[in-house]
């Protein structure tokens, strides 16, 4: 299976859990950064861990963003 094939289950997979209320939050986090890894989405990768293991005020990409 293509990176793309599997971006695109797992972007289903997604909605309809989102929609049907299959899983928790932190599961929805998980799902979501399993997809930005397969779409080489750094942006989306840093953002999606500092959601799951919180935000440390002392790095400097966090300065930058206050």
């Amino acid at each position: 299976m293509s990176r793309q094939s599997e971006a695109l289950k797992l972007v289903e997979e997604l909605l309809a859990d989102i929609e049907l209320s299959r899983v928790g939050s932190e599961q929805l986090l998980f799902k979501g950064l399993r997809l930005a890894r397969l779409m080489s989405d750094y942006a989306a990768q840093e953002w999606l861990q500092f959601e799951l293991h919180g935000y440390d005020r002392s790095t400097p990409r966090w300065t930058a963003l206050m």
